[in-house]
């Protein structure tokens, strides 16, 4: 049985009375251990920042091999884990791309925000910088917060200048006055 199966609470046991295959099993040790986001962020920036280290956390943590593993055996269409990785995907991507245009909506993100490509950048770069070095691993961990945090901050201002590139009017947008930190 696999560490992050026991993890997710999953015994032999409970095979019989829980779940109908090995395939449930592992499905849910992967939503056991890749839960959403949840808690309380005071703005679109605590939010990010707070997925960006969630995503680090996982991509650099215990089960670091099983999420990479599952991630390039959904892309080779390895049975479960296309099911898996959208499982993934309705657990963390929908829901961020949800808050993130609420965000546009209170006006904290100009509103020619694109949301994926917003998230793609984030995410994926903290991906990059996780795998691009592996023989790096203990120096990327030790110095994650701080490439998450200029990573985060650099994408907000940015967005906040390539509003004519995009087509829009209005070069000097601002975060509405209720949102500012």
């Amino acid at each position: 049985m696999s560490a992050i199966a026991k993890e997710a609470g999953v015994g032999k046991a409970l095979l019989y009375s829980r779940f109908s295959s090995q395939t449930d099993i592992l499905i849910a040790a992967f939503e056991a251990y890749i839960p959403e986001l949840t808690g309380e962020f005071s703005n679109i920036r605590e939010l990010l920042l707070a997925e960006a280290n969630r995503m680090a956390d996982l991509y650099l943590g215990e089960h670091a091999l099983a999420l990479q593993r599952a991630i390039i055996d959904a892309s080779a269409g390895v049975d479960p884990f296309p099911q898996i990785t959208e499982g993934m995907a309705q657990r963390t991507v929908i829901p961020m791309r949800a808050h993130v245009r609420a965000a546009i909506e209170r006006g904290e993100l100009p509103p020619w925000t694109k949301v994926t490509t917003l998230l793609d950048v984030i995410e994926g770069a903290v991906r990059m910088h996780v795998f691009a070095a592996p023989h790096l691993t203990d120096k990327v961990r030790a110095g994650i917060r701080e490439y998450t945090q200029a990573l985060v901050d650099e994408q907000l201002l940015l967005l906040t200048k390539v509003g004519p590139l995009r087509g829009h009017p209005v070069p000097d947008w601002q975060p509405a006055a209720a949102v500012q930190s």
